[in-house]
């Protein structure tokens, strides 16, 4: 619903992140088209006076019309863009034929030309087309985190993504669900933060509603700070040890100054493993903040904060579709340098 969006900036702004997605149903907000995309400029300008930018979704079907040099996607890209926002998530193209792939290179052309990112949802593997338009900031072409709405994503799919799809690119697995109850499919809430950790997507989603958020991570709290701080780039990635095609992903990445540690486990048992820090600078202590599942449910977590040197371990006892995660700063630093 229309109003509802307000509280999700609100919630993108509280969390300190740059973006928030209007999902399908926008164009529904007005009688017209035209009435609709005013409330969306109205969102928008409410958004960007908290610094929050607005990316709405649009089905393909709407704009794949070529005649003319694709006039009917310019007109409606231009009057999107006049909206003021940032982005477009585009969907159900379902298809890698010649005429799907001239589509792509018309999006990417068009809204290039009006400034606007883009994520190409329902979508084949990128092959590198990012290069080219380098507004691109993510596509799905992967059996992503919306799958468990219908079926349990496996653990062992989880940790094979990280070595088989992702090495093609870029994937909007759209995972990050803080909620309770059917939806998690047996996942931890572990195992949630670690597939957007391991997984690169320089569009990050997650999928949990305001108050799903504030209750997972409570103002002030550590854990809120290692959410709210994970980047959607990396400059550094490590594969851990314990890692292995479709049974364990563990994955060390550094961005500036903080480091994260994500582990996922997957099917079949209960895991224990041990995570040597000695990729860490050896001149440096670190502000160490811990997440390990719960042995009696996979909504929460147990969280420790300590410090932590280049010559410590730590020890990991996984769920079953389970996982960890760390994040490091140096000490004395709350967030990442800039």
């Amino acid at each position: 619903m229309e109003n509802d969006q307000y509280a999700f900036v609100d919630m993108t702004a509280e969390f300190g992140w740059e973006y928030h997605l209007v999902d399908e149903g926008w164009k529904k907000w007005g009688r017209s088209l035209p009435e609709s995309m005013g409330k969306l400029a109205k969102l928008a300008s409410y958004a960007a006076g908290k610094n929050v930018g607005i990316w709405v979704w649009v089905r393909w079907s709407d704009v794949n019309n070529p005649a003319n040099d694709w006039e009917n996607m310019r007109s409606f890209f231009g009057s999107l863009s006049k909206t003021g926002i940032r982005g477009i998530k585009i969907d159900f193209m379902d298809s890698a034929s010649q005429e799907r792939l001239a589509f792509y290179d018309a999006v990417a052309e068009n809204l290039a030309k009006n400034k606007l990112m883009v994520n190409f949802h329902g979508a084949n593997t990128p092959t590198g087309e990012e290069r080219s338009w380098p507004h691109e900031m993510s596509r799905e072409g992967i059996y992503g985190g919306e799958q468990n709405i219908w079926a349990a994503i496996g653990g062992q799919h989880y940790c094979a993504l990280p070595f088989t799809r992702l090495i093609s690119g870029h994937a909007d697995f759209t995972g990050g669900y803080f909620g309770h109850g059917p939806k998690l499919r047996g996942s931890s809430w572990t195992l949630q933060m670690a597939a957007n950790i391991i997984y690169t997507s320089p569009m990050l989603h997650w999928v949990s509603n305001p108050a799903d958020m504030k209750a997972a991570f409570p103002k002030d709290s550590p854990e809120r700070e290692v959410v709210r701080n994970i980047p959607s780039v990396w400059e550094e990635t490590i594969v851990l040890p314990p890692s292995a095609i479709g049974e364990c992903a563990a994955f060390a990445r550094r961005s500036g100054n903080q480091w994260y540690i994500a582990l996922m486990n997957g099917d079949g048992r209960e895991r224990t493993v041990s995570i040597p820090l000695n990729f860490l600078d050896k001149n440096t202590a670190y502000q160490a903040t811990i997440l390990r599942d719960l042995a009696e449910k996979n909504d929460g977590w147990s969280v420790e904060t300590r410090k932590v040197t280049s010559g410590n371990t730590l020890s990991f006892t996984m769920r079953i579709k389970g996982g960890g995660i760390v994040r490091m700063v140096p000490s004395g630093t709350r967030h990442p340098a800039p």
